[in-house]
């Protein structure tokens, strides 16, 4: 792709996701908060903008992987005279996880402004990310989506086009949904195998041989029988998607009777210590009991 390419946010997924379009020779201006992680991408040849706003300035598409939506805002400087001056003309693209209501707010106002918006959050961890086999749901004008199908290729196994905003923000909410249902279930069920003095091998074995058999359950299945808590997705991140599930539930009128009791139990290993720690730390909450 021609155009010069901005990508603020450089954390867990965001570092490996820039990366790999670097490296498939995308033209990319990036900026982080914390200098060392644009740093890092120098040294692949991204350049390395002064503040967020030379992002703006210097690209025509913008890549935004940001925590929530308060960074967005600081970053956005929005609602503000300078807001519209940053996002006139420019493609705006969510790749975070927020409320789907605040993305359809965040849409109109960059809309007012003469800018144009697409969201595209992504599904997978870290690793996916170094790999380049994230999933990513689009949702925004036709035209733009194409534009941005081509250009997230890099760092994606599969795209989804949703529609309209905020589609694509529902859809990765409802994934979310799923996986954190799933690696939760997966830890009582190693704990309840652990009580009942069920050899560990015959465990995994039986699980990986079956029909419930999955990648994401093989490689959070190998991590919870060593216990290495290194993070691949943090339970601080997970509790706040989690909470974004709980509450756009409400806001529908959906019932989410496990998503309300993981939420509890996220919260409770995040106040215990373990908020840095991998997903799979949520065993720790049966382990106190």
């Amino acid at each position: 792709m021609k155009e010069h390419i901005g990508f603020i946010g450089l954390g867990s997924m965001g570092e490996p996701m820039a990366t790999n379009l670097v490296k498939a020779g995308c033209k990319l201006t990036v900026w982080n908060r914390s200098i060392e992680k644009s740093e890092n991408l120098a040294k692949y040849g991204a350049s390395v903008a002064r503040d967020s706003d030379e992002v703006f300035s210097s690209c025509s598409i913008i890549l935004m992987m940001l925590a929530n939506d308060r960074v967005i805002d600081t970053i956005l400087h929005r609602p503000s005279e300078r807001f519209k001056r940053l996002v006139k003309n420019k493609v705006i693209v969510h790749m975070g996880t927020t409320l789907p209501n605040y993305s359809a707010d965040l849409a109109r106002d960059i809309k007012n402004a003469a800018g144009h918006y697409l969201e595209a959050p992504v599904s997978g961890s870290r690793l996916p990310a170094e790999q380049g086999k994230l999933v990513a749901m689009i949702a925004g004008e036709k035209s733009l989506r194409i534009k941005l199908t081509s250009l997230l290729a890099p760092i994606t196994a599969s795209i989804v086009e949703c529609g309209a905003v905020p589609k694509a923000m529902q859809t990765k909410l409802a994934v979310n949904t799923y996986l954190i249902g799933l690696v939760t279930s997966l830890t009582e069920a190693v704990n309840f195998a652990k009580h009942a003095g069920i050899d560990m091998d015959i465990f995994k074995q039986v699980l990986c041989s079956g029909p419930m058999a999955n990648d994401v359950m093989r490689v959070k299945l190998a991590k919870l029988l060593t216990k290495d808590y290194h993070t691949q997705a943090s339970i601080s991140d997970v509790l706040y998607n989690n909470q974004l599930i709980t509450k756009s539930a409400r806001l529908m009128g959906a019932i989410t009777p496990l998503a309300d009791t993981s939420e509890l139990l996220y919260k409770q290993v995040a106040m215990n210590g373990y908020g840095s720690d991998d997903m799979i730390a949520v065993v720790e909450a049966f382990n106190k009991q």
